[in-house]
């Protein structure tokens, strides 16, 4: 019992910090420059999310859905899987997020809605912030990490998990984002852990 208690999360790591960061590389560097037109369609889905377009909302979930099966895919099989033998659950959880939020836009009629609650509007506006813009910056800096190793949201797991949050805040009723806020709070969790053990 010694023993094992005297394991930290440290001993856990399958991989060095280094080889953790160097996948954003080789990840950003394969798709450029497909970030263009993917930042582009991300300021104007928070534009009609704004303006309150009639059909922002469903847009804006059936987006969220394409990205989250895209990171699913780009992030987890075809880089994290070189470090880590698990990256298919990864894979799993983004896969079926992505499935719950394209049902949600596609059979949900009255509950899509963007909220008029201002606290679910600042804290959502601050959720999208930190994902879009801030989680990058803060990375780099306290990593030291260039800047080809940049996570952006809808190719790197943490931004788009923060930023999805955000969205749902804004866009729909507690009850609702309560279910489908669950799998992002999932790998939040386990990418703290990942970074307590740098």
């Amino acid at each position: 019992m010694d023993s094992l208690l005297s394991y930290s999360l440290h001993d856990l790591l399958i991989f060095s910090p280094d080889s953790f960061f160097k996948l954003f590389e080789l990840s950003n560097k394969a798709l450029w420059p497909f970030h263009i037109p993917l930042v582009l369609l991300a300021v104007v889905a928070v534009f009609l999310l704004y303006k309150g377009h009639r059909y922002a909302p469903r847009f804006i979930l059936m987006w969220l859905a394409f990205f989250w099966c895209f990171v699913g895919y780009w992030y987890f099989s075809q880089f994290y899987k070189q470090i880590n033998t698990y990256a298919h659950i990864g894979s799993y959880l983004f896969y079926a997020e992505a499935g719950l939020l394209m049902l949600y836009a596609v059979f949900s009629n009255h509950d899509v809605q963007a909220q008029e609650k201002k606290w679910q509007r600042l804290i959502g506006g601050v959720f999208i912030l930190y994902g879009f813009l801030i989680h990058p910056i803060l990375s780099i800096l306290m990593w030291g990490q260039p800047l080809i190793r940049l996570e952006l949201f809808s190719i790197a797991p943490d931004p788009t998990a923060i930023s999805t949050i955000g969205f749902l805040l804004l866009l729909l009723t507690v009850r609702d984002f309560l279910l489908l806020m669950v799998i992002p709070c999932i790998w939040l969790i386990v990418s703290i852990m990942t970074y307590l053990t740098f």
